[in-house]
């Protein structure tokens, strides 16, 4: 009786919820810095179930936005839906409030609307903001998506990752957002090496072309990257008085955010 009693939950946890979930842990944990993007048949190697099946997780998995697909490759990548399941974490730990009240401190000072931001695999995207009593459009909302080679979030964080990141994001289509923006990957290169020597990066209209910004990055215990402070500004007031200006509120911010954060 108990063993005809069992067999049916069994298969009802496999075919229904419980099973469903950690299928779709199972493809959600394939992905990782170093691989950011995967095909579905690389998905269905590495969970060990049928194509079919995993293109299906992934469907769902991307009508919630945690996955996509990359435009350029169409293969899939983490969506930016995590970016909201992220937020209680940081709460929890109480990385929500000390970021917050760093970006308040740094918004008074600057009077720009400022910035956290972190690496999502492929490109910085906003998960903290606070708006500058000057700023005169939302120029940081939360989840946008801030590519690495013509943003100073992104620049100043791929600066820092790995070689092999930085090798893989610089063989993808570079795409010209502005008359400004860089795409040839030596002048790239050479940029991110100056970022890596001065800790702070600018972005002079190259994504949006009414927008300018700098930015610092934050580190954790051991020196592990956690994300970058942003500062943004309309361009019809970003000389380069201003962005020498807002070089040490940010780095020092920055620092501050590091040290705190490396002694919880």
């Amino acid at each position: 009786m108990s063993d005809k009693a069992e067999k049916p939950v069994e298969r009802a946890d496999a075919s229904g919820g419980v099973g469903a979930v950690k299928k779709a842990l199972m493809v959600l944990g394939c992905f990782s810095g170093a691989e950011p993007l995967l095909s579905i048949t690389e998905l269905a190697r590495r969970v060990g179930l049928h194509k079919s099946s995993v293109s299906r997780i992934v469907a769902t998995l991307e009508e919630a936005q945690f996955v996509e697909r990359d435009p350029a490759s169409g293969l899939v990548r983490l969506g930016g839906g995590l970016v909201a399941l992220a937020a209680p974490i940081m709460e929890n730990f109480g990385l929500s409030e000390l970021v917050r009240n760093g970006l308040q401190e740094l918004a008074a000072t600057t009077q720009e609307t400022c910035s956290f931001n972190i690496w999502d695999g492929e490109a910085a995207v906003s998960i903290e903001h606070v708006r500058g009593p000057h700023a005169v459009s939302h120029y940081a909302p939360l989840g946008l998506t801030k590519p690495a080679w013509c943003t100073a979030t992104g620049k100043v964080l791929l600066a820092f990752l790995p070689d092999k990141v930085m090798v893989r994001i610089m063989a993808t289509p570079l795409i010209k957002y502005t008359d400004v923006t860089l795409t040839d990957v030596a002048a790239i290169q050479a940029e991110l090496e100056t970022v890596r020597a001065q800790n702070f990066a600018v972005n002079r209209g190259e994504f949006y072309p009414d927008v300018g910004a700098v930015a610092s990055v934050v580190r954790g215990k051991g020196g592990r990257i956690i994300g970058a402070v942003g500062i943004t500004v309309p361009m019809y007031r970003f000389t380069e008085e201003k962005i020498l200006s807002l070089r040490e509120p940010v780095t020092a911010m920055a620092e501050l955010l590091s040290k705190q954060l490396s002694a919880m």
